[in-house]
């Protein structure tokens, strides 16, 4: 789904404070933000001025140029010593996330990386609207079949995921504090709040599901942000978590796909199938059994999709219940 602008919980917080950035910096995070552990290992460090670095940075035809603004700061990526969680030890500082988010990263900044970077099968319309489908009814299955269920798209972008889900007789609802893409969601019939307690009180409450994808790898305090959803998911409900999978990053990233999935700045927190469930269980949700969508007229999309569930590999695209 793809969304890149999305809840950051240290630069916009889902209890609502807006900042107005002038300056940032980096900051230590000391603790693992899985299990709180101290012990960890260096994977791959360096400076923003790095050529490599330079490089990446300008290939994501940022509206502004961070490496200006960062200077001589430095990032360090980590694995954990205790749960094996990698992630990235230092972070920007809440104006710089603000910066990030609400000026460094805009609708057309969007368009020119997924035009160069992104393979057109995940762009095509049709194709990401038929895994969007595939997974609200996979969603829709687990938390009960009912025919008024209440969506969460939490980080939802320019709102595509709700207008299917509407357009299905759902209730859904997002939140996404990005002013571009927010006021685009909304212009296209999606109700898009900018804090999680509006959204809920436009809802009642509660919801029976909760889309997360490529939200998780973002935040700088992923478990207490995946806490406030499970509370505002009524037992019994769902949530889907994609993010991307980094099984074999254990030093400097190899690849521009590599470096993607434990960007500096963006993506820093990187999960493998065992530590995303670790950080489920960590919050009280649990794995569900596997259920089978299908949104295609093709045979081999409905083999592919059968023989994937039949193989079971493990994944960082999981649907887990709140029991």
């Amino acid at each position: 789904m793809g969304a890149e602008i999305i809840q950051i919980e240290r630069a916009w917080d889902p209890i609502g404070q807006s900042l107005d950035p002038v300056t940032c910096a980096m900051e230590e995070r000391r603790r693992c933000p899985l299990c709180d552990g101290e012990r960890r290992m260096t994977l791959w460090k360096g400076r923003f001025v790095d050529p490599e670095i330079r490089a990446f940075l300008a290939a994501h035809h940022y509206a502004g140029d961070p490496v200006a603004v960062l200077a001589e700061e430095h990032f360090e990526l980590v694995r954990c010593l205790q749960c094996a969680l990698r992630y990235h030890a230092r972070v920007l500082d809440r104006n710089g996330l603000a910066l990030l988010y609400g000026t460094w990263i805009d609708a057309r900044q969007i368009e020119r990386f997924e035009a160069e970077h992104v393979p057109p099968e995940r762009r095509e319309p049709f194709s990401v609207g038929r895994h969007i489908v595939k997974d609200l009814l996979a969603m829709h299955a687990l938390a009960g079949g009912s025919n008024e269920m209440k969506l969460l798209d939490f980080g939802c972008g320019d709102g595509r995921a709700l207008r299917i889900a509407a357009a299905l007789g759902l209730r859904a609802v997002g939140v996404d504090p990005s002013l571009t893409r927010s006021t685009r969601a909304s212009d296209g019939g999606g109700a898009v709040h900018p804090t999680l307690g509006e959204a809920l009180a436009d809802v009642g409450g509660s919801v029976d599901a909760i889309l997360m994808s490529e939200v998780l790898e973002h935040l700088v305090e992923p478990r207490r942000v995946l806490l406030s959803l499970v509370a505002a998911l009524r037992p019994g409900g769902v949530i889907l978590i994609e993010t991307p999978d980094t099984r074999g990053i254990d030093g400097p990233p190899r690849t521009f796909e590599h470096m993607r999935w434990v960007h500096p700045l963006e993506h820093i927190n990187g999960f493998t199938p065992e530590t995303l469930e670790r950080m489920a269980r960590t919050v009280g949700l649990e794995p569900t059994r596997l259920v089978r969508a299908h949104a295609t007229t093709r045979l081999r999309d409905v083999v592919r999709t059968e023989l994937g569930c039949l193989v079971g590999r493990p994944s960082t695209s999981r649907i887990f219940v709140k029991p």
